[in-house]
């Protein structure tokens, strides 16, 4: 899953990049990746807080694990 955005739910200003690799634990920070666009889900939402911001990430990721890859 990846989000490019502001972050307004947190109300961030800056642009950023996203990414969660789904079954992955490992660190890669500051590691150069490639990323391959699969579909869109949404445009980016302003939540009322957090746990609306939560719930809608899981529900996320559940679409995303149902593309066949």
């Amino acid at each position: 899953m990846l989000s490019i955005g502001t972050n307004p739910t947190v109300n961030g200003e800056k642009l950023t990049v996203e990414v969660y690799i789904l079954d992955f634990e490992g660190d890669i920070y500051n590691e150069q990746i490639t990323v391959k666009f699969r579909d869109f889900l949404h445009d980016e939402i302003k939540f009322e807080g957090l746990e609306k911001l939560i719930e809608k990430l899981d529900e996320d990721k559940r679409l995303t694990e149902e593309f066949n890859f």
